[in-house]
């Protein structure tokens, strides 16, 4: 028998499809809004890169161009330059002291990309910095790092800039790092403080920096320290009163100037020691008329209050000390400055030459002074410490080709 339909099962039937198509619908609806968010995020992401890529070609042809000796500024913000699909333009900044600003802007589809280069002229002679923290640079408050050069005088006579309370000479006093940089307040820098690729600079309170501050496009490789090679020690020399040395190699267990005491060495001359420790108020002085005088120290170095390690002319291309120790995985190796602080006494310690230390955790105390340049495996600069990068230790002939390099590299979309 054949069953009918009535118009109510009829109304039921139809209101039971109405709510399945408005189920679809929501849900077509729905994957239509969710793909078409994400295809516009696709989009997005494809523009910004292509406007990243565009303005960092546009710091590519001027980073190029200053290779060259050519111009760095490309086009203008009215007269851009054309490249792959976008337009750039490229505008330069000089920092002073050798470091140059590229700020490239690119745009792509509506999209804008800011890409920042800086630079600097080196040269192939270390260091390429006054003072570098390999896995760790700490720089306390009223720290103070400049530069100056030896060759054209004093330091007392170039630091002729003042600004209120401060006094400097030149301003290519660079620090570096492979991780990040700390800065503490009423600290100040003279030159450019450049941390490790993706790392930062941790700035508290009113520190300083007058150069750039952004990281390495690449780490930096620390120098090997070759130590010359020694069958065997010569026993220890105490210096008490004052005593000289002629030029020679001298291999020694240890190297001890006596308070009060003075060791005059006349150069060439080199120092293979187990320690080399100045106690205080003693000084170590090179004539470095027929050459300077290189110390290769494998365990404890110190230099206590008021002790003075220096050529007799000051230059601190004349002296340059390698520490070997690695007090980082052995504690009981002493790397120390001024350790007579500890107790009270005034530091006021100084050194004229460079201090490479590759393994060595070095802490500079406070009032110690450097005029050279410091590296280090980890390196903390203690308040009211003064470096002074001296830039004649990377002097080279003025005919040959000046070479830039890059310093910090970043690139930053730009809101519309």
């Amino acid at each position: 028998m054949q069953h009918k339909i009535n118009s109510s099962e009829r109304g039921a039937a139809l209101a039971s499809v109405m709510v399945v198509v408005l189920a679809l619908a929501t849900l077509s609806a729905t994957l239509l809004v969710q793909v078409g968010a994400s295809t516009r995020e696709e989009r997005n992401a494809r523009e910004l890169e292509t406007a990243r890529l565009v303005s960092e070609a546009g710091l590519n042809a001027a980073f190029a161009n200053m290779q060259a000796g050519l111009a760095t500024d490309l086009g203008s913000e009215n007269y851009k330059v054309s490249f792959g699909g976008g337009e750039f333009y490229v505008e330069t900044e000089d920092m002073g002291s050798g470091s140059t600003r590229l700020v490239a802007m690119g745009e792509a589809a509506g999209r804008r990309v800011m890409s920042e280069m800086v630079v600097k002229e080196v040269t192939t002679a270390d260091p390429s910095y006054g003072v570098f923290g390999d896995e760790q640079l700490q720089i306390d408050s009223n720290a103070f790092i400049d530069s100056y050069k030896s060759s054209l005088g004093t330091y007392e006579s170039q630091a002729t800039n003042k600004n209120g309370n401060d006094t400097w000479a030149n301003e290519k006093g660079d620090v570096g790092s492979n991780a990040n940089i700390y800065v503490s307040q009423n600290s100040g820098i003279h030159g450019n403080a450049t941390p490790g690729v993706s790392k930062s600079v941790v700035l508290s309170g009113s520190a300083q920096i007058a150069g750039s501050t952004l990281p390495a496009k690449t780490a930096f490789v620390m120098p090997t320290l070759a130590v010359p090679s020694a069958s065997s020690m010569s026993g220890d020399m105490l210096i008490n009163g004052t005593q000289s040395l002629g030029p020679g190699v001298y291999y020694l267990n240890s190297l001890t100037l006596k308070s009060n005491s003075q060791l005059n060495v006349t150069g060439p001359v080199t120092f293979i020691v187990g320690s080399l420790e100045l106690k205080s108020n003693s000084k170590l002085l090179i004539d470095a008329a027929g050459g300077g005088a290189e110390f290769f120290v494998h365990g404890d170095f110190e230099l206590q209050s008021n002790t003075l390690l220096a050529a007799t002319d000051y230059n601190p291309k004349n002296l340059a000390v390698n520490l070997k120790g690695n007090n980082v995985i052995d504690p009981s190796v002493d790397v120390d400055i001024d350790e007579d602080l500890e107790i009270g006494f005034n530091s006021n310690s100084k050194m004229y030459g460079t201090l490479f230390a590759p393994k060595a955790l070095i802490e500079i105390r406070s009032n110690f002074e450097l005029y050279g340049s410091l590296m280090a495996r980890r390196l903390m600069v203690s308040s009211n410490s003064m470096i002074h990068y001296d830039e004649s230790l990377s002097e080279t002939d003025e005919e040959e080709e000046i070479v830039y390099e890059v310093v910090g590299w970043r690139s930053v979309p730009v809101l519309n």
